[in-house]
Order: C-alpha cells, then structure tokens, then sequence
C-alpha cells in the first residue's frame, strides 16, 4: 500500500482491495460464539425468521472487512488505529458462498488541533459482494501519524496521552434495571438491562487478533509496549462482539421471562448501528461489564407486525470508565397486529 502516512491520503480517492468468501461453518461457528441467533446458526430455523434465510451475523462481515483491510495496511507504518465509527450500515443479507470484497473512499482529512504529530482521515468503508451490490457500508475516523514525527527517534517523541475518562456515578447507565422483556408493547423507554460481562485475557485477546485484526499493539506484548498503547489490549472489534454475544445470550432469557400467555416475542435483525466509540482501550485482565438501555421506539411502517426499539449499549471496566458505546436499532414483534 502507497499511502502510508497522513500526507499521502488524498480526499476523493478510491480504491478497492481483498477478497474473503463467505464460509459456511465460519459463519455459523462466529454466530455460535459472539452472536447466537437463530437466523446465524440453523438453516431450518432461519427459513421461518424475519429474512426467511439464514444470514451471516453483521458483526461476522465487519470483522471480514477488518480482515481484508488489515492485511491491506499491515504494511502501513502511518495508522495508529480507529477513533470511531459515525455509522455502520448492514444494507444486504450476505450468505454463505458470498464473495466480498473492500471499497475505501477517503472523504475528508485534518491536522489533530492537541497532537501535531499526527491527523484524523474521514473514511468511507464497503463491502460489495459479487454481484457488485454493498452490503455493509461504514463511516469512520481513523488517526495516522505524520510522516516527520514517524521518521523522529523514538526518545524524541512524547508518549501519547491518555483519552478522557467517561463515566457514570456508579459505573452503569442510569435508570431501572429490568430482568423480563415482553412484545413490543411491554418495551418501556428508559429501562435498562444488565447484559453481563466479560474478562478479556491475553490468549483471548491474541487469538481473535490472529482471526480478525492482525495488528501489533493486539498480538505482542513487547510491541504493544512500544506502541501508543503502551501495554496489550484487544480490538475494539472483540469489545464489540464480546457485547453482542451477551445481549442476545441476556436477552433471550429476559424474553423467556417476560413470556405472555406463553408466546415469547420474536426480535428480528439490525439495519445498522450508529455512534460506536471506544472511549478507552480495554487492556489485558481488564473485565467488562455490558447494559443497554432502551431510548426510543416506534411502530414499523413497513412491517404491520412488528416495531423498532432503539436502544444505547454500552460498557464498563472496573474502574467505574465507560469504555463502548453505540447506538443500535431493532425490529421487535408486537403483542397485536
């Protein structure tokens, strides 16, 4: 790849990279572990969902695109990782046998006003299958460092300052906790659920960087050391699905819970998520813990059954820090037509 640094990035260019076919089992085996759904897992059960085909998860295709996006900028010694995704659409079922491929289109660029030694691209990522239609779109900031300060020796440089700490008052989302969820009509704006948690250990952490985000600061403790990181920690992707393995896991049982006259409310896929931001690197031992909060819903114009839940999710280390956040809408079944 040419464009190493943050000089090189042109606004307006495009160019595509990589291809990944859509395996079957890794599909399903990627379901199992950080998205257990019935339309991800069993061809017999998904012919009866929302789609009425089984499809891969959303998170399983934006961790292809970060595989085929990495192995195109490994060789990039000017990025120094992603500072949040705007907006992450999944516009097309994708199925097993699928053929994808990576579009990047640099939108806009500048200067950091607090670190001269490096800058912030705007990027517009896609996965475009083989029949040359997106299926996942993704709008990001991503940080590369200057030319220049990479060429400084490393004793001249100064260590990257830690990001602000976001966090609440007692380390979750304000609000009542419920532990049942009904039909569409049971939803109450505000209420909050404890999805779970999870301690992120350093095989853990290495293993799903191998799979999915092979980069450095993920797989190597003394190169970590060295990075601005400073110290081991996962991919943001892992947080990510670590998250949505525990909603549906959590979520499941509080439906089975809220189960009225013996029906339990059906939840059908996501279009998309929007404001995902990591606020702090989630480091080796560190143990998460997820929620989500409900903070609007709607009937669907499009689908007479069913309604959209938009809720917050989020996630807290130990120490009381907001470390994700993203926003994230559902089609929920309604109790009556």
């Amino acid at each position: 790849m040419a464009d190493c640094f943050f000089e090189d990035l042109t606004v307006g260019d495009v160019r595509s990279y990589g291809r990944i076919v859509v395996d079957r089992e890794a599909m399903i085996a990627f379901a199992r572990q950080y998205d257990p759904q019935s339309f991800h897992l069993d061809e017999d059960a998904a012919k009866t969902s929302f789609l009425g085909a089984l499809i891969a998860s959303g998170w399983f295709v934006a961790c292809c695109h970060m595989k085929i996006m990495t192995a195109d900028t490994l060789p990039n010694a000017g990025i120094m990782g992603g500072a949040g995704i705007d907006e992450l659409k999944w516009l097309k079922p994708v199925l097993a046998g699928d053929v994808l491929s990576g579009r990047r289109t640099i939108l806009a660029k500048r200067t950091s006003a607090s670190k001269p030694d490096r800058g912030l691209v705007q990027t517009r990522f896609e996965m475009v299958n083989q029949r040359g239609e997106t299926v996942m779109s993704q709008l990001t900031w991503e940080v590369f460092a200057m030319r220049a300060a990479h060429a400084m020796p490393v004793a001249a440089t100064k260590p990257a300052a830690a990001r602000p700490v976001v966090a609440a008052s007692n380390g979750r989302p304000e609000g009542p906790l419920v532990d049942r969820l009904g039909f569409f009509e049971d939803i109450a704006v505000g209420s909050v659920q404890f999805l779970g948690e999870k301690t992120f250990l350093a095989d853990e952490i290495m293993d799903f960087a191998r799979q999915w985000d092979p980069q450095t600061f993920h797989l190597d403790r003394e190169a970590a050391r060295q990075s601005h990181f400073g110290t081991l920690v996962a991919s943001g992707w892992q947080t990510a699905c670590e998250f949505m393995g525990c909603l549906v896991r959590a979520r499941t049982a509080m439906q089975a819970a809220g189960a009225v006259d013996g029906r339990i409310a059906r939840l059908g896929p996501s279009p998309g998520v929007e404001h995902l931001r990591w606020f702090q690197p989630t480091r080796e031992g560190d143990t998460i813990r997820y929620y989500s909060q409900v903070k609007d819903k709607r009937e669907s114009a499009s689908r007479p059954g069913w309604g959209i839940v938009t809720s917050q999710g989020s996630g807290y280390n130990g120490r009381g820090e907001r470390v994700f956040e993203l926003t994230a809408a559902v089609f929920w079944e309604r109790r009556q037509p």
